[in-house]
């Protein structure tokens, strides 16, 4: 069957949206009561799913419910801020470390939506000139993120290494520098986000692309759902059932063809 010119091109827009997950635990009143006893929440994630910026979409919209006239919300993802902007470079270099992804540019949208709204601000936490080097790297965001006004709620989203309250922890060995969440003045609930089932992200290892993870090694024989963690990384666990890879927003510029002399 041939479709009308204006039901082709409704066809067409529909398949370009970005791919969301179809569900995503996200915790309810109840469950975010502990969360929230501290002055913010920090994520710990796998850059390039679906799933965890949908997930921080609805905690947002929860928070911001939660705090609504009472006490202000501020979220910070870890982007630099000029990039919180789709024209910013960051989104079309050659190196899409998942940050820059489909799912990431929806979720910026719609915290840019709540934030006219005057439900929260939203921030990057990224330094616009990055120092030299993971442990300065680590410190300087740790002061970005502490640049949020003192009476704020802060919920920050940021890679698992540097989302840890404690350097030094096994699993995260491979880097010594302090992570950024356990340099924080701010007192702050640190979450993992893991995947009971085995999953795939968009990851640079070191090219950049879909790559199979197996199930979180905290995951063992839990449900999905949250868990209390309280190890030297964590104090919970938000266990999703399984992540899908989210691709860059926009593709990396092409490289340039070496023309081969006559």
């Amino acid at each position: 069957m041939k479709l009308p010119p204006l039901a082709s091109l409704a066809l067409a827009a529909l398949c370009a949206l970005p791919v969301r997950a179809a569900t995503t635990d996200c915790p309810g009143r109840e469950a975010l009561a502990p969360l929230l006893k501290a002055d913010g929440l920090f994520l710990g994630e796998i850059h390039g799913s679906v799933e965890v910026p949908t997930l921080v979409e609805c905690l947002a919209g929860r928070l911001a419910d939660e705090f609504a006239g009472r006490r202000p919300l501020w979220v910070a993802l870890e982007l630099q801020p000029a990039a919180l902007e789709a024209s910013d470079p960051a989104w079309r270099k050659g190196f899409q470390d998942g940050r820059t992804s489909q799912a990431m540019l929806q979720l910026i949208r719609a915290l840019k939506s709540l934030q006219s709204q005057g439900r929260l601000t939203l921030a990057g936490f990224v330094p616009a000139d990055p120092p030299p080097g993971a442990a300065a790297y680590e410190r300087a965001m740790a002061r970005e993120l502490d640049r949020a006004p003192a009476e704020a709620f802060v919920l920050a989203l940021a890679g698992n290494v540097h989302a840890r309250k404690s350097p030094g922890a096994a699993r995260f060995s491979a880097q010594a520098a302090a992570p950024a969440g356990s340099l924080l003045q701010r007192r702050m609930t640190h979450m993992l986000i893991g995947h009971r089932l085995p999953s795939q992200a968009w990851i640079c290892a070191p090219t950049c692309g879909p790559l199979p993870l197996g199930p979180s090694p905290e995951a063992r024989d839990r449900a999905a759902g949250l868990h209390v963690l309280d190890d030297a990384d964590y104090d919970y666990l938000l266990l999703l059932d399984r992540l899908s890879a989210s691709p860059p927003a926009f593709p990396a510029p092409a490289a340039p063809k070496l023309v081969s002399p006559a």
